[in-house]
């Protein structure tokens, strides 16, 4: 998908995830937790492949080994989201130096 696709896809797919109801704070400036952010990234998205939904110009699917270089200067300074490469599952990064998870929920879990 382009830049485009992806900004679309997830801003239409963010309504359909269920986000947790706390923000987890990873700091900003020379206090972000950067384990912190690899450990949900590997963990929680557990994809190879990550899109990262910045601007409508400027996302892009991305290797996970690669992700943390292209968020670091973002980090507590831009919104921005990281989804895995089948779009169930999301990371919502805050300006403000917190984030929030959310995943689609199967049909049976309701």
């Amino acid at each position: 998908m382009d830049s485009r696709q992806i900004y679309k896809a997830a801003e239409h797919l963010g309504t359909t995830l269920t986000w947790e109801k706390d923000w987890i704070h990873f700091g900003t400036g020379d206090e972000v937790n950067i384990h912190l952010i690899d450990d949900f990234i590997v963990n929680f998205l557990q994809s190879d492949q990550i899109n990262f939904v910045h601007e409508r110009t400027n996302s892009a699917t991305i290797e996970v080994s690669k992700i943390l270089p292209t968020i670091k200067d973002l980090l507590g300074k831009s919104n921005f989201e990281l989804w895995n490469d089948s779009m169930e599952r999301a990371i919502q990064f805050n300006r403000i130096g917190v984030l929030l998870k959310g995943e689609k929920t199967p049909y049976n879990k309701l």
